[in-house]
């Protein structure tokens, strides 16, 4: 009988997930999946109800999806004017477009008090961001804070530049404590590209600005970086758990696979490589399967661990190119003989190709980029 290798020690380290420190009700993770509620709920109580919500869902109705425009979850509507309005932040002249569209700004905040309140609420709270590595699990829905986000800054423009500046810094100071406990890959890249946005608002005010006490206190909010903002561990760290504990699922407690189950791994193999799951399987490649895949897991797991390690200490490096699946012999399945005995490749390439990661490290990387820049 064939022996499955030992964890490695790759795998060991990433599979120490970080503990939940935070009272849910104080956790600023929960009122950002509730902020779109109806006024009159509390958007902590809510967020926490919809993220327990999907765990049950998840868990007793194998549903992977959630949805977030269900009326009862999102009472609250976005016009698409405003979010194409509030990119005026992204201008070099930010401050005057503020000032020339100020009737429009206040209508928008009056009409949106409620998420500008819950906004303010969030700049003021911890965050720490709750994942369960054995289901997959919500994000919050970032179009309502990232409007607010705007709508709050633009705000504080409309009157003396140092009201403007308080919102600055308040915000900045947030969403950096985002990307430092963000533990997903989205989390992270939308606290990026908020910090990002922030910064590219003073180094347009360092250039118009004359007053050197103001020019000091610009100065102050483009600190660069800490290490443990700009660290992918977390998130890599929380893609590779997920992807993991997906795989083991299948497998777990058992020392054979038997052949209704086999069956069943062959049409969702034959489902994802497109092709027809009612045709006929080779019993002989049926029989092999049940022999190789339970012993195949952890040197699977072992793979997938060296791969990610490998990705958080380029990403973690300022320069490095990041490394590819197929260096670590996981090249994109073709045939649903691939997806069941090439399992890492179908783990990270899937029909659709592997992800593309350079993206996501790009954004964390230019936001790191613009506060150097700004710094100096």
């Amino acid at each position: 009988m064939a022996v499955d290798d030992r964890p490695s020690e790759a795998y060991q380290l990433l599979s120490q997930s970080p503990p939940r420190t935070l009272d849910p009700t104080k956790n600023a993770y929960f009122l950002l999946q509730g902020f779109g509620v109806k006024q009159e709920e509390d958007p902590i109580r809510a967020g926490y109800r919809m993220w327990q919500a999907f765990r049950t869902q998840r868990q007793d109705h194998n549903n992977w999806q959630f949805d977030y425009d269900t009326k009862s979850l999102s009472e609250l509507q976005l016009p698409k004017e405003l979010d194409v309005r509030t990119d005026w932040i992204q201008e070099d002249d930010a401050i005057e477009r503020f000032r020339s569209g100020r009737d429009r700004l206040r209508s928008w905040s009056d009409e949106h008090a409620v998420l500008l309140r819950r906004y303010e609420m969030f700049l003021g709270m911890p965050f720490e961001e709750w994942v369960d590595h054995h289901v997959l699990f919500p994000y919050p829905n970032f179009s309502y804070p990232f409007i607010a986000h705007r709508l709050y800054i633009a705000g504080g423009f409309l009157g003396e530049i140092g009201d403007g500046l308080d919102r600055l810094e308040r915000d900045l100071a947030a969403w950096r404590r985002v990307l430092a406990n963000a533990r997903t890959v989205l989390t992270k890249v939308i606290a990026a590209r908020i910090v990002s946005e922030d910064l590219q608002l003073v180094q347009s005010l360092r250039r118009h600005e004359s007053e050197e006490r103001r020019l000091s206190r610009l100065g102050r909010l483009v600190q660069p970086l800490t290490p443990r903002e700009r660290s992918m561990r977390l998130p890599f760290q929380t893609e590779f758990l997920t992807t993991a504990s997906l795989w083991r699922s299948i497998h777990d407690s058992k020392e054979e696979v038997d052949e209704a189950e086999l069956e069943f791994l062959w049409k969702l193999a034959k489902v994802l490589a497109k092709e027809n799951p009612d045709t006929h399987t080779d019993p002989d490649r049926l029989r092999t399967a049940t022999i190789i895949v339970p012993f195949q897991i952890q040197k699977t797991l072992n793979t997938l661990a060296r791969y990610y390690e490998a990705l958080v200490e380029a990403a973690d490096s300022s320069n490095s190119t990041l490394p590819s699946a197929e260096a670590y012999g996981m090249r994109p399945p073709k045939s649903s003989y691939d997806f069941l005995f090439n399992p890492v490749g179908k783990m990270l390439q899937g029909a659709h190709g592997a992800p593309r990661w350079e993206a996501f490290v790009k954004e964390i990387r230019k936001a790191d980029a613009h506060l150097r820049a700004a710094s100096l």
